[in-house]
Formats: C-alpha cells, sequence, structure tokens
C-alpha cells in the first residue's frame, strides 16, 4: 500500500510541476492570451495544490509538517471552500465553455 502513495505523491507531482516552466514562459513572453482573472485562478489553484503536496509529501515520506495541525486544517477548509466556489463561478470553466462552444459551432457548419 505504500508504493501506491509514493506512485500518487510523484503523479502529483509531476502534474504539477512538469507543466510550470511552459506556464511562466506563456506569461512572461504574453502568449498566454486569457483574462486576466483566468490567470488569477490558474496560479491560486497550483499555489493551494503545491501547498497540499507537502503534506501530501509528509504523508508519503513521514516527515515533520512545516504548519501546525490546525494549519493544515485551515488550509483544507479553505481549498474545500475555494473548490466548492468555483463550481459555480470560475473564470477557467467560463473560459473552457466558451472555447468549447465556439469550437462545436465550427463543427456544426459543416464545412466540407
Amino acid at each position: 500500500m505504500k508504493m501506491f502513495w509514493i506512485f500518487c505523491f510523484w503523479l502529483t507531482a509531476a502534474l504539477l510541476l512538469l507543466p510550470l516552466p511552459f506556464k511562466l514562459n506563456a506569461l512572461i513572453t504574453a502568449k498566454d492570451t486569457r483574462s486576466a482573472f483566468v490567470k488569477y485562478e490558474e496560479w491560486a489553484n497550483t499555489l493551494l495544490l503545491a501547498i497540499g503536496l507537502m503534506a501530501f509529501c509528509s504523508f508519503t515520506y513521514p516527515r515533520s509538517l512545516p504548519l501546525s495541525k490546525h494549519g493544515w486544517q485551515g488550509w483544507l477548509l479553505l481549498t474545500i471552500g475555494v473548490s466548492i466556489m468555483a463550481l459555480g463561478r470560475s473564470a477557467k470553466l467560463r473560459h473552457a465553455t466558451e472555447v468549447f462552444i465556439g469550437s462545436q459551432r465550427c463543427k456544426d457548419r459543416h464545412y466540407y
């Protein structure tokens, strides 16, 4: 069972860390044309996930946590709250819907 959690930790770390240089490059070179709210939400989610990755690391490889027990409980409540609020008011979801619906309109025109 320990190998499962180690695999999950490194998979989560890879999903967070591998795209990070490309996202930073797109942000610095202004190639990311999404709205500022979408970028802000994405980086806020990345920060919350990175903080959570520290807790996951201490669970996978037993070490002391940098925050107290109450600090981690606060982080968990904050993360759950942000996730629930994002279901109704997410700039990323609105942007993805606009992109998807826009591409569907192009497909529905049946250009042959």
